[in-house]
């Protein structure tokens, strides 16, 4: 998201060594932290519960909506009945957010509020796709790179892995 100008550059430098993004993993673990010293388990649990059924309710919803509006784009694998499979997700991921009560499903559409204003305050004047600015100091310049590093961070490890 910060790569494309949606949150400020910072998010978008990638770790040397990790080839991750080290700052947003920094932030949202001080969140985590935080709110794991203040707030009850169960809460925490019900809030996390939704917001991943939420995302993943978007995710199903988007995936039926792209395949009917972008119908030329590749698609590495086919779905058999792809629309009735995308919308009984979207169906199933609102269906088991229901019984975490409405104070939590509260919580959530509250989070996706922060999330619209972060946005339309920030992310949508700053937008690579709507400016076409590169990417930020410190971030990959093309998907491809992003891949390579990951590829041979991974096959790094797997090296340290396999030696005696």
């Amino acid at each position: 998201m910060a790569y494309d100008g949606l949150l400020p550059p910072v998010f978008a430098r990638i770790h040397p060594t990790f080839k991750t993004p080290f700052y947003p993993t920094l932030l949202s673990g001080v969140i985590c932290m935080v709110a794991a010293a203040f707030l009850p388990l169960d809460l925490l649990g019900d809030i996390t519960s939704a917001g991943t059924l939420f995302a993943f309710a978007l995710v199903s919803l988007a995936t039926g909506i792209l395949r009917y509006t972008r119908p030329e784009l590749e698609r590495p694998f086919k779905v058999p009945a792809g629309y009735l499979v995308s919308f009984l997700g979207f169906v199933c991921c609102l269906g088991l957010i229901i019984p975490t009560g409405i104070a939590t499903i509260l919580r959530v559409v509250i989070w996706l509020a922060i999330g619209l204003l972060v946005y339309f305050g920030y992310g949508h004047r700053h937008s690579r796709l709507r400016t076409g600015e590169p990417p930020p100091h410190g971030a990959y310049e093309t998907l491809e790179q992003a891949e390579e590093a990951m590829r041979l961070s991974s096959s790094e490890s797997t090296r340290l892995v396999q030696e005696p």
